[in-house]
């Protein structure tokens, strides 16, 4: 078999996962579609199965049967977001006969854990067009609005919590300083909630949604309308204790907007020093879908109140982080790049598990 030869996989053709899943969905059919261009078939008689997802929720045992069943081999591409795997998720990720990892850090992990395992690297993108750079103004020198905008699901990992207590502060010294009545803007905290549920059941977010600062959209919006929120906003802030690698934020810094992360995880793999805004955090045990006592990386909330006033009174200079973060994002994620990284994991899956 010639390595330059077509690839005949078997994508995933129905999406399961549970939760909020729009992220590996988006995945999954980006990925399949921009790989074809590569050299990827599609095909029922497809020597790979794909499946794209969690190793918390994948494959059915009756699947991976019928797969082996017929000779052929199966290939988890995958996202996890924490920097440990616990037992269970090993066990999960040693069902598969090769992995692709959607981020570095985790590569690496796999690569350690399971050294035996082949193993390749495929990052996510975004859509270049859609999400176009935009050359913000300073509202500090005109006045107006300074919105900070989150986008994602209302949970500990998303850290929405936190944002929302940081907020709380932030008011706190803005007002109590008198702040804002020496500068001429009037800060704003957008949460485009992804939900399940009409109204995320987090205390946190409860406690601020009566601030007549703070705007909480629970909307379904279609992608053009995401980047439009992108496009009006002044920063994007994503303390997250675990991502692989953070689409909303690849999103959010293609469109030039500084991003306030935790620099861990696949966030770390995403932005190199200089094209975010990197938040203070320290080691926490903490509890995550369904698994006790793991270890993440936890940003503060006082440090997020104080770096939210820093960001406002010091926006020329962060405005140029936005700039070269969507630089970085053009050259190294674009759904092209994710789909040639796919065609050559593959290529290379495929010389191993069939030599």
């Amino acid at each position: 078999m010639n390595n330059n030869d077509p690839i005949l996989v078997r994508w995933a053709s129905k999406y399961v996962e549970g939760g909020n899943a729009f992220g590996f969905s988006l995945h999954s059919s980006k990925a399949a579609e921009h790989s074809v261009k590569y050299g990827v078939v599609h095909s029922p008689d497809g020597i790979l199965d794909i499946f794209v997802g969690s190793p918390v929720f994948w494959a059915a045992d009756s699947w991976l049967e019928e797969a082996r069943s017929t000779g052929r081999k199966v290939v988890l591409y995958m996202s996890w977001e924490l920097e440990e795997f616990p037992e269970q998720i090993l066990n999960q990720i040693k069902r598969a006969d090769a992995v692709i990892c959607s981020s570095n850090f985790l590569y690496q992990m796999v690569r350690k854990e399971l050294p035996d395992m082949p193993c390749e690297l495929a990052t996510l993108g975004v859509e270049p067009d859609m999400f176009s750079f935009k050359e913000r103004e300073n509202p500090m020198m005109h006045g107006g609005l300074f919105r900070f905008l989150y986008v994602g699901a209302a949970n500990p990992r998303k850290g929405s919590d936190i944002i929302a207590h940081a907020w709380q502060d932030f008011s706190l010294m803005w007002n109590g300083a008198g702040m804002s009545q020496r500068c001429p803007v009037t800060p704003q905290l957008y949460m485009k909630v992804s939900t399940i549920q009409d109204i995320p059941d987090d205390e946190a977010i409860k406690c601020i949604q009566t601030n007549p600062a703070v705007i909480l959209d629970y909307r379904k919006l279609k992608r053009k309308d995401l980047a439009s929120l992108y496009h009006r906003a002044h920063a994007f802030v994503l303390p997250s204790f675990g991502e692989c690698p953070g689409l909303t934020a690849l999103e959010a810094a293609s469109t030039g907007l500084p991003c306030l992360i935790t620099p861990r995880h696949g966030l770390k793999d995403s932005f190199p020093p200089g094209t975010a805004v990197p938040l203070d955090w320290a080691w926490k045990m903490d509890n995550y879908m369904g698994l006790e006592g793991v270890r993440v990386p936890m940003a503060g909330a006082k440090a997020l109140s104080l770096t939210f006033i820093d960001v406002m009174e010091n926006y020329h200079k962060y405005l140029q982080v936005g700039v070269r973060a969507a630089e970085h994002m053009r050259r190294r994620f674009t759904w092209d790049e994710c789909g040639r990284q796919v065609a050559n994991a593959l290529r290379s899956i495929r010389a191993r598990l069939f030599a």
